[in-house]
């Protein structure tokens, strides 16, 4: 290209450095004393008061215990779901028809914070709107893997 058509760190690593970045603005944040942030931790449903509010979620937490956390306000940011290939798999609901594409996305994207939510009746929007990237890595030991590394921007 005669024009750079994106902007990027000079190591060439923009997603590592916009985690690298968030990661750093969180520590700030939780130093403050107003926010405890929990790791290890897996939600397994959003929790209601009777009249279907959210108040928070239940989790298993880094020992392998049940716990609870009630919050006055509940934000679910939750991934993708291309990396579900079980029974209840938003992407054999919505697009089975990709279900034979490999997907890029790690394994930890399989719906799960969509798949609570919905439980609870939250609508959802243009599920059907899903990105097959068209460049990952080949891994010559198991060139028929479900699960493949993105080959970044910079590379091609």
């Amino acid at each position: 290209h005669s024009y750079a058509r994106t902007h990027r760190p000079s190591n060439g690593m923009i997603g590592a450095e916009l985690v690298y970045a968030l990661q750093k603005e969180v520590k700030k944040y939780e130093a403050t004393g107003q926010l405890t942030l929990l790791t290890g931790c897996s939600a397994t449903q959003l929790l209601q008061d009777a009249s279907g509010s959210v108040t928070g979620v239940a989790y298993i937490d880094a020992n392998n215990a049940y716990a609870t956390l009630h919050a006055a306000r509940t934000v679910l940011a939750t991934g993708g779901f291309a990396n579900d290939r079980t029974n209840t798999s938003l992407l054999a609901a919505y697009r089975p028809d990709l279900l034979r594409f490999p997907t890029t996305n790690g394994e930890w994207a399989t719906g799960d914070g969509m798949k609570m939510a919905m439980a609870i009746g939250a609508g959802t929007v243009d599920m059907e709107h899903v990105q097959i990237h068209p460049t990952g890595f080949v891994d010559p030991s198991d060139p028929d893997a479900s699960t493949k590394v993105l080959c970044g921007e910079m590379i091609r």
